[in-house]
């Protein structure tokens, strides 16, 4: 997988904090459970989704636990982010 984030992506070369918690939970995905969901579109939107969700929780408190319910091949996701 590319770690790179994509140009249209980078502003004045700050990448949006988003887009981190975003590429960190689909990585984690992919470490935990060895699938790879950034070819399943409906797995990237609940993904995208969730990673929303945590950013919101994040600017309001230290820590937010994530959860998205049958994300690939009917596998749950959960895990802690902190700022």
């Amino acid at each position: 997988m590319d770690l790179q984030p994509s140009y249209d992506l980078i502003v004045k070369n700050v990448v949006k904090p988003f887009i981190f918690i975003y590429f960190y939970m689909s990585f984690s995905f992919a470490r935990q459970t060895h699938n790879d969901i950034l070819d399943n579109k409906r797995a990237l939107a609940k993904m995208y989704r969730a990673a929303e969700t945590c950013k919101h929780t994040l600017s309001k408190m230290d820590n937010a636990h994530c959860a998205v319910d049958s994300l690939h091949d009917g596998m749950d996701f959960n895990t802690k982010v902190s700022r």
